[in-house]
């Protein structure tokens, strides 16, 4: 658990991306639990809006070994397919160019990893995913890292970390990526070890405060939490797939299929 600052932070205002784009794997929910039938959806931050979706099978093609960043490099390039680069389009075999930028996206810890981070910033393109402890950038030694698992966040070390700078790592390989890309890292210590990675979705990052309020008039009460901009566009960039699985679990779908022997 590390509370020193690692890398350097760069001065500006927080960009929160003009086009925002949730993925997260979604499987059709039945009686008894998932049998299967898993999607990956791309879909509009603020409305239900699928833009992009891949099923689950072993026929697609393999750019990584790993299925999230393999998911991730998929989804990405139909993405590309969108962008209005100013060219025209009559041949009617590529999608509608319906974005005017490249799009930011946000995905959780399945499709973390050295590959997707560096595929994205390959493309330009914007992304913020949390990383799996067992995904931290590989070149820099562990210790740097919030990535131990406690018992209780009881402990006073815990609750004093919470109020520390985020640990802030910063990473530029024009040479390689052949775009002006940034690959940033931070970690810092919530509820317990938190890590999350973004690509050209922030220019700087620090320990700021949020107000939370509760209840109504007399009974409404306020309190400060910690919060920084890593996990503060992490956290409203997020949910609407679990909506969309929330809202087909209540329809009741389900799905048979035969064996013919």
């Amino acid at each position: 658990m590390g509370t020193n600052q690692l890398g350097y932070l760069w001065d500006g205002d927080l960009q929160v991306p003009a086009s925002s784009i949730e993925a997260w794997r979604s499987p059709v929910e039945v009686t008894g639990g998932s049998k299967g039938g898993q999607t990956v959806l791309l879909t509009d931050v603020d409305r239900i809006r699928v833009r992009a979706y891949m099923h689950r099978h072993k026929l697609h093609q393999k750019q990584f070994n790993l299925d999230g960043p393999n998911e991730v490099a998929t989804l990405c390039d139909r993405i590309l397919e969108m962008v209005d680069d100013g060219e025209l389009n009559d041949d009617g075999t590529t999608p509608r160019r319906i974005f005017s930028e490249p799009p930011h996206t946000t995905w959780d810890n399945f499709f973390s990893g050295d590959q997707t981070m560096e595929y994205i910033a390959s493309k330009g393109l914007g992304i913020t995913c949390t990383v799996n402890q067992g995904r931290l950038p590989s070149k820099v030694p562990g210790q740097h890292w919030h990535k131990a698992k406690l018992s209780t966040n009881s402990d006073d070390r815990c609750k004093a970390a919470r109020f520390e700078n985020p640990i802030v790592a910063v990473k530029r390989n024009k040479k390689k990526w052949g775009t002006d890309s940034v690959w940033m890292h931070t970690s810092f210590q919530s509820t317990g070890a938190c890590n999350i990675a973004h690509v050209n979705a922030l220019n700087h990052c620090s320990l700021c405060a949020q107000q939370k309020a509760r209840g109504h008039a007399l009974f409404k009460r306020q309190w400060a939490i910690e919060m920084n901009k890593s996990r503060y566009l992490y956290l409203h960039t997020y949910g609407k797939v679990d909506k969309i699985d929330h809202m087909i679990k209540n329809c009741n779908m389900y799905y048979r299929y035969v064996l013919l022997l």
